[in-house]
């Protein structure tokens, strides 16, 4: 970056904030986006500023880490935090999506001692989400929102919100779901900017992981995928290392909480034992090398998923699996 005029850090940190802008648009006020979007825009120039003046090099570089920490303040924490106080003002069916909903429902029927996969959301803040029903063209007809007859999300998602949950309670006497994906995006922040082994990569890490538009979307809207990112980032974290049996406890948690992160399980598994054979490990150590770091990944899996099972396993079979492969007729 050195020999460009602008660094690749400041190009990157403008395509993905004025990406971030153009998906935030739709969901914030524009008041609001306006005042978001303003104080990017000058932490952008700012950052040219230092990258096209005449400064040091070591100057320029810390302007432009203290601009990408700022930024991902303004569009991941900053955003988030706005439609989180909109929503408390204005209904709790408003600026957010039904999963997080969804999820903060399942919290309380969980601390209740209730099972989460039984329950009927039917009356809740779920089913006043826009009006509870749906349109499908293709058919020519209305439909409830699945989310109140299923809960797709494995246990361990709304199992880990629960300790938010009360905090949240206690401290402010109500609860939104955005505020465990706030502690789950700083672990992703810290993770994805120590990650690189290299200084002149991390800058570069945090602003693909933590302000790519996916995943400024998912944090202020509140689906369910930073919860999940953040563990498998912290299972590459750990992969990277040379830690396997707590990276397979990650993977397992992931696993455990969102169906999406199974085809990656073989990939980081993959990754290790080419890693093992890399060091010249012939073949059949190699595998025996994996087995017995990756232990834990079907143990914790286990111990997380079978409990529901055995609580009702026609409930969670139905909402986590057979609904979402298609296999129910409100499928």
């Amino acid at each position: 970056s050195d020999r460009l005029p602008v660094s690749i850090e400041t190009v990157l940190l403008l395509l993905c904030g004025a990406l971030d802008l153009g998906v935030l648009r739709p969901l914030v006020p524009l008041p609001l986006w306006s005042g978001l979007a303003n104080l990017f825009w000058l932490i952008v120039v700012t950052a040219l500023v230092f990258d096209l003046g005449p400064w040091r090099s070591t100057r320029a570089a810390a302007v432009r880490t203290a601009a990408t920490w700022l930024a991902v303040a303004v569009l991941g924490v900053g955003s988030t935090v706005v439609l989180v106080a909109l929503r408390h003002t204005v209904a709790p069916d408003q600026f957010v999506h039904d999963n997080a909903v969804l999820i903060e429902e399942g919290v309380w029927q969980l601390a209740a001692g209730r099972n989460f996969y039984a329950a009927d959301y039917r009356g809740t803040a779920l089913q006043r989400w826009q009006g509870g029903r749906f349109y499908d063209a293709a058919a020519d007809k209305w439909f409830d929102n699945p989310a109140l007859d299923h809960y797709i999300t494995p246990p361990f998602y709304t199992i880990a919100s629960l300790p938010v949950a009360l905090v949240s309670q206690r401290l402010f006497g109500w609860y939104d779901q955005r505020f465990t994906h706030l502690l789950a995006y700083g672990l992703i922040c810290i993770l994805a900017y120590t990650l690189p082994r290299l200084p002149a990569w991390r800058l570069i890490a945090l602003e693909a992981v933590a302000l790519n538009p996916w995943q400024i979307f998912s944090l202020a809207y509140g689906t369910s995928d930073t919860f999940a990112l953040a563990l498998v980032v912290l299972a590459v974290w750990l992969i990277s290392r040379g830690r396997p049996v707590a990276a397979a406890v990650a993977v397992a948690l992931a696993s455990a909480s969102k169906q999406t992160v199974w085809p990656a399980v073989p990939f980081l598994v993959g990754y290790w034992y080419c890693h093992l054979r890399g060091a010249s490990q012939p073949v059949p150590r190699a595998v025996r090398t994996c087995l017995r770091q990756w232990w834990p990944l079907p143990v914790v899996f286990s111990a997380v998923v079978v409990p529901f099972l055995l609580w009702d396993a026609p409930a969670y079979l139905d909402d986590t699996y057979r609904y979402p492969m298609g296999l129910l007729p409100s499928s």
